[in-house]
């Protein structure tokens, strides 16, 4: 619905269409590659924050201040100067600003990415739920196995 969205899509092929799987080029915070090698990130509208593997999310937590509180949850003060989260995903970036990751809950925000290690063959592996997908409306293209990203809108 171009009501939702704004410019054109770009469009990103499946590695398996079973869990929406593309390959992920790089994560990246105020500068800082998270990602060892490229990896794998599944676009999930089911899951509601962003997970990685536990050890990549407790290093983005730690460069953005946050704390963790519960097993790979992490809380942190509400600031909107906080570096970007980038995700490049077949050469493009896609950054998120504090706005999109940071999930205000009085005084304190949630950061909206928690670790989830998901074991071999499957994993490790990254989930872009609903906090990616708020910023970026998503199209799922089952006929072309692929998956496609715009600007959403929201007015």
């Amino acid at each position: 619905d171009p009501a939702h969205y704004t410019g054109e899509f770009t469009y990103v092929p499946l590695l398996a269409a079973t869990y929406w799987e593309i390959t992920l080029d790089g994560v990246t915070v105020d500068g800082t590659s998270m990602l060892p090698t490229s990896g794998k990130a599944i676009v999930d509208s089911g899951t509601s924050l962003l997970t990685g593997p536990s050890e990549q999310v407790a290093k983005i937590a730690s460069i953005l201040g946050a704390k963790e509180v519960i097993a790979g949850e992490y809380f942190m003060k509400c600031d909107m100067n906080a570096p970007d989260i980038v995700f490049n995903i077949d050469g493009k970036d896609y950054n998120l600003s504090p706005v999109d990751y940071l999930i205000p809950d009085g005084n304190i925000c949630l950061l909206g990415m928690m670790g989830l290690d998901i074991p071999e063959p499957t994993g490790p592996l990254w989930i872009l739920g609903d906090v990616f997908m708020r910023k970026y409306y998503t199209v799922f293209d089952q006929t072309n196995e692929r998956v496609g990203f715009a600007l959403a809108k929201h007015d």
